[in-house]
């Protein structure tokens, strides 16, 4: 289950980066192989609806995070307003960081 253009698209127009599978030619790959490794090879932090790959990634520490979505497959606004807060409060981790590093 991907997430849906307008969630993207609003995202963007917010200035935050999104990146979809299907727009880096990852969409029908293996999501335990091949979406893990191209989201760590990027710092990306993955949301998903899909249970069973959340469950399994839960279990792993090579990524950079994961964001499951377990509210209604058409609440476009509250994926929204999570994943825009989920990016500001993570912006304002790596600015204390860089800050007091």
């Amino acid at each position: 289950m991907s997430t849906p253009r307008v969630v993207q698209a609003t995202l963007i127009d917010r200035g935050y980066v999104v990146i979809m599978a299907v727009d880096e030619d990852m969409a029908g790959r293996d999501d335990d192989t091949e979406h893990l490794l191209y989201a760590a090879e990027h710092d990306a932090v993955i949301f998903t609806r899909d249970s069973p790959f959340a469950g399994r990634t839960m279990q792993r520490t090579d990524h950079a995070g994961l964001i499951y979505w377990t509210g209604q497959d058409d609440d476009f606004g509250g994926m929204i307003h999570i994943l825009a807060e989920f990016a500001e409060i993570m912006k304002r981790k790596r600015l204390l960081v860089r800050r007091s590093g």
